[in-house]
């Protein structure tokens, strides 16, 4: 409980102090894909969650040499915050690409989109790992610089983990470049945008869900969950075209209480350790994460809390935070171990905070200063 309490207490914090200093010197960007200002909110969540699951494997594997989690709920959230990003990129990308077929000009946006702020964290972590480590073999240094779409990440030295440096978190792009690739044959299956052909496409990833999870088959499990989680987003942008959504009428308070109560469900049912309950019931929790998504979709903004300012601004600044978060929890680690600190809680707890505060300062710094650029050059680009 207080580790929940913990987490919760520095991305709220967090948030408040941006939209306390800078909200009258840094824009938002109004120009993004999703202009729904509650999902630019929901992605700094989504991405602090990622940010403090790995804090604590990073803490393990400094004090026990282990990448692992003693605690249920940090071992949970870091799953969680990806699978609903990968449901944010389903809904994003659900009918973009298709307006035009030109797939050339949407790979140039996607590459110049991925590619920079993930070569900046690769280029750090190689660059700590020379200061720590040395290198003797710069042919390896080159699979570090694929932005994830091999991932394939090869030890520096005689550090048997290197990836560890940046928390390992590239192996998400290779399941969006995944998904970015499988978008062509999406738009023959979505020829005709109507919600018969959604429907359909639900039923039958419905049936190979539960057939593969039948047949006990993980790896195939783990395909179909990732595969559910862009469908699910692909299908919530379907059902919004559509106007389904328009016959849903909910009050806003009710639709924050439900959006609320839902997040709830998922970190209490997603974090119990419980054998049977994890055999039985967590293959659920697709199911509560799309209801927690459309519930975000129809206008949950817990609250006014995911419109606000500093929650809006580090929600643009959501892919920076994933990809450089890792690289501050392993500098602070190295010193903590070093320095012998961590038997220290207190102080622990206090340079974790300010760590953090680093974190999302220059996570906002890389976003205006290489996201968006590289953005806006893209754009340029295809316009040519």
């Amino acid at each position: 409980m207080l580790e929940f309490i913990w987490i919760f207490f520095c991305i709220l914090s967090m948030g408040f102090i941006i939209n306390i200093f800078f909200k009258n010197s840094i824009e938002i960007n109004e120009s993004m894909l999703s202009r729904e200002n509650n999902l630019d909110g929901f992605r700094y969540f989504l991405a602090s969650f990622v940010a403090f699951h790995h804090s604590y494997l990073s803490i393990n594997f400094f004090k026990y040499g282990e990448w692992s989690h003693t605690i249920s709920f940090e071992n949970y959230i870091g799953g969680f915050g990806v699978a609903v990003f990968f449901i944010i990129s389903g809904y994003l990308f659900a009918e973009i690409p298709f307006k035009k077929n030109n797939w050339k000009d949407f790979y140039i946006k996607r590459f110049f989109r991925i590619a920079p702020m993930a070569y900046i964290s690769s280029l750090i972590c190689i660059i700590i790992s020379i200061i720590l480590f040395g290198i003797t073999d710069f042919i390896k240094l080159l699979f570090w610089l694929d932005a994830g779409l091999f991932n394939f990440r090869p030890n520096f030295n005689n550090f048997h983990f290197s990836s560890s440096i940046n928390a390992g978190v590239t192996w998400s792009l290779q399941w969006e470049w995944l998904f970015y690739f499988s978008l062509p044959l999406l738009s023959i299956l979505f020829k005709k945008d109507n919600i018969k052909n959604t429907i359909i496409y639900l039923i039958i990833f419905l049936i190979l869900t539960y057939i593969l999870i039948y047949f006990k088959k993980p790896s195939y499990i783990q395909i179909i969950l990732f595969s559910w989680y862009f469908t699910i987003g692909f299908i919530s942008k379907k059902i919004i075209k559509a106007r389904i959504s328009n016959k849903i009428r909910i009050k806003k308070t009710n639709l924050n209480i439900i959006s609320l109560a839902l997040l709830m469900a998922c970190f209490l049912i997603g974090s119990n350790t419980d054998h049977f309950f994890i055999l039985k019931i967590k293959y659920l929790l697709p199911i509560l994460y799309a209801l927690l998504f459309f519930s975000i979709v129809l206008g949950a903004n817990w609250f006014g809390l995911l419109t606000n300012y500093g929650f809006r601004l580090l929600g643009d600044a959501s892919y920076s935070i994933y990809l450089i978060h890792g690289i501050f929890w392993f500098l602070l680690n190295t010193a903590c171990y070093s320095l012998k600190i961590f038997n220290n809680s207190i102080l622990y707890y206090i340079l974790s905070f300010f760590t953090w505060t680093f974190i999302c300062l220059c996570s906002i710094f890389f976003y205006r200063r290489i996201e968006l650029p590289f953005i806006n050059y893209s754009k340029n680009l295809t316009k040519k």
